[in-house]
C-alpha cells in the first residue's frame, strides 16, 4: 500500500504503516496506539474498497477507546478482484462486520 500511495503522489514521510497486526482487529488498535503517540488531528484509513466499512469503524471505536478526538478520512485503493470474487469478499466482510457490530 505504501508503494502505491507514493507511486501517486504522496509524500512517504507523512506515510505510516503498523506492520505488525495479524487481523483488522489488531491493526486497528495498533493504529489508534501510533496515532495517540503522534498527536495528529485528522487520519486517511487507506483500505480496499470492500474493506473501508468495517476498518473504519473499527479504527474508530479504538479511538474512542483512547478519547482520542481524530477525524478519520478514507482512500479506497483499488483492489483488481473480478466481480464475483469481489461479491464473495463483501459478503465475509458483512459477516465480519455484523460480529463486529455485537461484540463488546
Amino acid at each position: 500500500m505504501r508503494e502505491w500511495l507514493v507511486a501517486r503522489g504522496l509524500d512517504a514521510a507523512r506515510i505510516v504503516v503498523e506492520p505488525e497486526a495479524r487481523s483488522t482487529y489488531e491493526n486497528a488498535r495498533h493504529c489508534a496506539d501510533l496515532i495517540a503517540g503522534q498527536g495528529v488531528r485528522r487520519v486517511t484509513l487507506v483500505t480496499e474498497r470492500y474493506h473501508i466499512l468495517r476498518s473504519r469503524l473499527l479504527l474508530t471505536r479504538a479511538l474512542a477507546a483512547r478519547r482520542l478526538r481524530v477525524e478519520v478520512r478514507i482512500s479506497a485503493a483499488p483492489d483488481h478482484l473480478g466481480f464475483f470474487e469481489r461479491i464473495t469478499r463483501c459478503f465475509k466482510e458483512l459477516k465480519k462486520l455484523a460480529w463486529d457490530l455485537w461484540s463488546p
